[in-house]
């Protein structure tokens, strides 16, 4: 069965406390995408992952990893939660996935998390997403995600980069972009 794991980015830590505000994986667009890759026969999960507003590698690694990740499986992050998949795949060297997308990536470029982002990119890893990788970014993205982008689109050529009309998009329902890309 095809699966697909969506992981959120990181909240500030008032937003996440704040009891009017939804979870982090019920905001913005995930519960839409999550809902129509269901509905194209995808078993689809957008875990929460721990202290979300702080990130820490091993922590994030331990909730994705609650979740078979095998070839039918497609790993979707947006913001810190690409950083989180990017270093799983780097870390995993020979396992191979469905496909990868990667939404505004944030790799924590000025090193605020301490180690959650310093990592190396497996230059092979677009080789070990076997429908592709691609990352959407915005011509108004902040710096940080703007630096992040051109990390990997420097260590990874061949993935495929598409750019939005602008990053207003993201706080729509839905995101028929991303869903075409990955059904």
């Amino acid at each position: 069965m095809k699966n697909a794991i969506i992981v959120h980015g990181k909240p500030s830590r008032e937003k996440f406390e704040n009891p009017d505000l939804f979870d982090p994986s019920d905001s913005m667009w995930i519960p839409r995408v999550k809902h129509q890759l269901t509905l194209n026969g995808f078993f689809a999960v957008a875990p929460d992952m721990p202290k979300p507003y702080d990130p820490h590698y091993g922590s994030w690694k331990k909730e994705l990893t609650r979740y078979d990740i095998d070839r039918d499986t497609t790993l979707i992050g947006y913001s810190a939660g690409a950083c989180l998949l990017l270093r799983y795949m780097s870390d995993k060297t020979n396992l191979k996935i469905a496909q990868m997308v990667l939404v505004k990536p944030w790799l924590d470029p000025n090193r605020k998390y301490g180690n959650f982002g310093k990592f190396m990119i497996d230059s092979h890893l677009t080789e070990r997403c076997l429908g592709g990788l691609s990352v959407f970014y915005a011509p108004d993205d902040d710096d940080q995600v703007e630096r992040s982008t051109i990390r990997i689109a420097e260590a990874l050529p061949k993935a495929e980069m598409i750019q939005l009309r602008a990053s207003c998009l993201l706080s729509a329902l839905d995101f028929p972009e991303l869903v075409d890309k990955v059904v």
